[in-house]
């Protein structure tokens, strides 16, 4: 499996690698993690990682930062990239301005590609991609996490505020611990519809899952506004781990 982000603005696209590999070794934390420089590739090394064979039996994360800038590199890479891509191991790339026909041959086969480009860092036309509210609610209950990825992403670039996004999230959060132990709407305090809804939800935590994820919102705002943690960062890596 390939995650490959990439684009003129570099240092995005690392940003966006190093919380793709929190956020996974999070979830697999009985993960090897392997993180492989430009002296590092070669075709047998490659092949050992893709096969999950010799050293590497475990199931491995690997990050790539850079080693696009060689040419050697790229060729090697390139040349195995359907042996990556179908591995169960993940490669996650971190790479600078990609020429197009490198671009193409990765699309065809990469899990997900995120381009960072300069352009991107102008504001956007918040009217037209600001996610609405409730469906944003809904997709963290029913723990739709492409969507709900997509939806921050639109969130961010429609200039939202790190404190807006967290309060769709906390809303949703609240409302299904509510829902969790009462009865009925009026028990819980809630209008019935968004009563409803969170009683749909409920089914995709397991026990213990959603108290974690309402306290893990609580402690994020406090630990944000002390300065302790980058919020939007750590709304991206709730998003991916919830």
């Amino acid at each position: 499996m390939i995650y490959f982000y990439h684009g003129a603005d570099a240092d995005s696209a690392r940003k966006k690698a190093n919380v793709t590999v929190d956020a996974l070794l999070a979830k697999r934390p009985d993960a090897a993690y392997v993180k492989l420089g430009g002296d590092d590739i070669a075709a047998g090394k490659l092949a050992e990682l893709a096969g999950g064979q010799g050293l590497f039996s475990a199931k491995s994360i690997v990050y790539l930062s850079g080693v696009f800038e060689n040419k050697e590199n790229k060729e090697v890479i390139l040349k195995h990239i359907k042996e990556l891509a179908d591995s169960e191991n993940i490669f996650i790339f971190a790479e600078g301005k990609t020429d197009k026909a490198s671009l193409a041959k990765i699309e065809k086969v990469a899990e997900k590609t995120e381009e960072f480009s300069e352009k991107e860092k102008a504001p956007a036309k918040k009217s037209d991609r600001k996610p609405d509210f409730f469906a944003f609610a809904d997709a963290f209950g029913r723990r739709d996490r492409k969507v709900l990825w997509m939806m921050l992403a639109d969130a961010f670039a429609s200039g939202m505020a790190a404190e807006e996004i967290h309060g769709m999230l906390f809303w949703e959060a609240k409302n299904l611990m509510l829902a969790a132990r009462a009865k009925n709407a009026a028990e819980a305090g809630l209008n019935p519809y968004p009563f409803s809804k969170a009683r749909e939800n409920i089914k995709y935590f397991k026990n213990g899952e959603l108290a974690a994820a309402f306290d893990r919102l609580v402690a994020m705002y406090h630990d944000a506004h002390r300065g302790l943690i980058d919020f939007p960062v750590a709304l991206e890596r709730f998003v991916l781990e919830s």
